[in-house]
């Protein structure tokens, strides 16, 4: 299988998450139309994230790739209703797993409309969320599972039958340029948890530009499988060198 480590630069948030749907996408549409990575004719590959091992499938039109599809790690709700004040408002927002811990709240409990026009009020009011709910989750030493980090909130809205819009906040005040492959299934768990989603029923998930992902849940052997279909395309490259002159070649450490 290959394998993945994912760290999100700066523009993303920084540090390392364990799992990373939108990066699983991008770095197997790179590999696969750079001809890096072998794929087999029926285009199911096993990647290995920190997270545990996801199973890819690289669709192909000729030369490019067309979409990538995916099974993640299992998701599952971890709390509802947990309490936090935004802007000297109380809101609730909920727990769920799907490779990262997310906290989940709706745009309408935050009384901000999820859509471009209100981004920063949007950015402000998750990291208001995250902040909070890392520290009930530090202050709950474990009680509700073994993660270190709530990585990410995600702020969504229900735009109709099967369709939901997102903004996905990090650190820093950062923001997910995806839906977001783990916070959408995450998203789905949660959802499911709260019977508004079926067990292979498909929804889409779009971000505030417009760009989507669909997805379902599966049932196998009494865990939630997330099911994800997106596409992504290749901006640059780069190449590291290493110069044995340099004393820094491997890197350093300083903590």
């Amino acid at each position: 299988p290959a394998r993945a480590l994912w760290r999100r630069p700066s523009a993303d948030g920084g540090g390392v998450v364990e799992m990373c749907g939108t990066g699983t996408i991008g770095v197997l549409t790179a590999l696969s139309e750079a001809g890096r990575v072998k794929v087999g004719r029926d285009g199911w590959l096993t990647v290995d994230t920190p997270a545990g091992s996801v199973r890819v499938r690289v669709r192909r039109s000729g030369n490019r790739v067309s979409a990538v599809e995916l099974e993640g790690v299992p998701a599952l709700s971890v709390a509802s209703g947990l309490p936090a004040r935004v802007a000297g408002k109380a809101v609730g927002y909920d727990l769920a797993y799907a490779g990262n811990l997310i906290a989940i709240v709706t745009g309408r409990d935050l009384g901000i409309k999820v859509q471009p026009a209100a981004f920063r009020a949007l950015v402000d009011a998750g990291m208001e969320v995250k902040d909070q709910a890392q520290k009930a989750w530090v202050a709950a030493s474990g009680g509700l599972g073994p993660w270190r980090e709530v990585v990410s909130t995600l702020i969504y809205t229900r735009l109709g039958a099967g369709r939901y819009r997102d903004l996905v906040v990090f650190r820093d005040h950062s923001v997910d340029r995806s839906p977001c492959g783990s916070c959408f299934a995450a998203l789905m768990a949660q959802l499911h948890a709260t019977r508004k989603l079926r067990i292979d029923e498909w929804v889409e998930c779009e971000n505030l530009l417009g760009l989507s992902f669909r997805g379902r849940l599966v049932d196998r052997r009494g865990e939630l499988i997330p099911q994800l279909s997106g596409w992504a395309f290749i901006t640059g490259e780069h190449r590291f060198r290493i110069d044995s002159r340099d004393p820094l070649r491997h890197g350093f450490q300083l903590a």
